[in-house]
């Protein structure tokens, strides 16, 4: 493939962008490829499971896309301190502007080096052109904007901060490692959805933007994804997989990483969760509410 297209959702981690995916991913010649970010480490390195309830050094997707990618175990290692070092929030502005290091300069050619073979491994892997990467950083979309022959468009995906705070402290069950995920202190989801939030705002000025609130989609799924759907430029005028206004029919996937919904296929109903509107209590809602109230407002969260 000489060019491929990633439609890049960005956000904060239950924000919708897993199901987000996978309704994306039914689109004729559209892979769902999940948190693509959590390859190297999740996958490739600890060996978790892909959605196919195998290992990934097991899996008929993984186990030769490992190979043909990176090929020996043990440079993995040096994969995951490069996206540490380089793809994160903290450095967008670094990878911005290009003023840094040499050293910092030669970590971003390598790790786009690694990433370019990436993606387009995946994209042959699954034969399609179009891939879905649910990742959410920032910087991963702005990295992929920079490496030729890849063509980002980004969607925006906003949830109320105060559903966020609440949903972080509830326990999840991964089943990718037989555990509850980790969860979040409020501090820090009220910090990453200020810096989440504005810098894919930044980036709406130089990649093909689009963005969809929760909210908004979750109520009315079907004409939300639909109304999406026709401002991305790769997959306008076709449809997701729906059967009826709020059900959706999902394939299987090969996909590593996230929200532990990626291994579960077949007919699903989305509906909406208010659980946090009567269970957050009220101390926390009024501070987070308080600290986050300009960008609640330009989202049109005003209660």
């Amino acid at each position: 493939m000489r060019n491929i297209k990633v439609i890049y959702i960005g956000g904060v981690g239950r924000s919708g962008s897993t199901i987000l995916d996978r309704i994306l991913g039914t689109i004729d010649g559209v892979s769902s490829c999940a948190e693509i970010y959590r390859i190297w480490e999740d996958g490739f390195a600890a060996n978790q499971l892909c959605s196919c309830w195998k290992g990934v050094d097991e899996c008929e997707f993984f186990a030769p896309l490992i190979r043909e990618v990176i090929g020996e175990r043990n440079k993995y290692q040096r994969v995951i301190e490069l996206q540490e070092s380089v793809d994160h929030s903290r450095h967008f502005f670094k990878l911005y502007t290009g003023l840094s290091s040499p050293t910092f300069q030669s970590n971003v050619a390598e790790l786009k080096d690694l990433l370019e073979k990436l993606y387009f491994a995946l994209a042959k892997a699954s034969n399609c052109d179009i891939l879905v990467d649910s990742s959410k950083l920032p910087s991963r979309a702005f990295l992929l904007s920079q490496i030729p022959g890849i063509e980002v468009h980004l969607v925006h995906i906003v949830r109320d901060v105060r559903a966020l705070a609440y949903a972080w402290q509830k326990n999840k069950y991964n089943p990718a490692i037989g555990r509850n995920m980790t969860k979040h202190p409020v501090r820090r989801i009220v910090v990453a959805w200020w810096v989440f939030n504005v810098l894919l705002e930044f980036l709406s000025s130089m990649l093909p933007y689009s963005r969809i609130r929760y909210e908004d989609f979750a109520v009315n799924p079907r004409a939300e994804t639909q109304r999406l759907i026709e401002t991305l430029r790769p997959v306008s005028g076709r449809r997701a997989a729906f059967l009826n206004e709020k059900t959706v029919e999902l394939g299987p996937i090969h996909t590593i990483g996230g929200n532990p919904h990626r291994f579960f296929h077949g007919t699903t109903e989305i509906r909406f969760d208010t659980e946090w509107v009567t269970k957050l209590d009220a101390e926390t809602r009024g501070l987070v509410t308080l600290l986050t109230y300009p960008l609640l407002s330009r989202y049109g969260y005003t209660t």
